[in-house]
């Protein structure tokens, strides 16, 4: 499995941490992403299954060490995707809270993604009919 596959799986986890559920709406989100990335169904529900158990344990301190860590090296192409798999997770369940929102902000941040761009996703994500400059 590739590096790249892992930081996504890390990545969903945390943001599906966030979102405080994990209903059919958001196993199929990362069933789709798996998809997208060439990781069997099964195979990929199971290792977000495991990286938002290892992850639940964490402190806060420990969670943003970890991201911290993981995001050193990510090419800007490979963070754009990662955090626009993030959103499509997020965004499954057809809500996006508070708590989301703080988490994906931490993400582009750790993600060295400019906040503009983040926002820029984050609507483009929801309301796909707007068109950007």
């Amino acid at each position: 499995m590739s590096d790249k596959v892992k930081k996504v799986i890390s990545f969903l986890a945390g943001a599906n941490l966030a979102n405080g559920t994990y209903e059919d709406c958001e196993k199929q989100a990362v069933v789709m992403i798996g998809e997208k990335l060439g990781v069997a169904e099964a195979e990929f529900l199971g290792l977000v299954d495991a990286e938002m158990a290892k992850q639940k344990a964490f402190s806060d301190e420990e969670q943003d060490n970890f991201y911290c860590e993981i995001s050193e090296g990510i090419e800007e192409e490979d963070a754009l995707e990662i955090y626009s798999y993030c959103l499509e997770l997020v965004f499954s369940d057809g809500e996006f809270s508070r708590d989301e929102v703080e988490v994906m902000v931490a993400f582009a941040e750790v993600l060295d993604i400019e906040i503009e761009d983040a926002i820029l996703m984050m609507i483009a994500e929801c309301m796909p009919e707007i068109e950007f400059d």
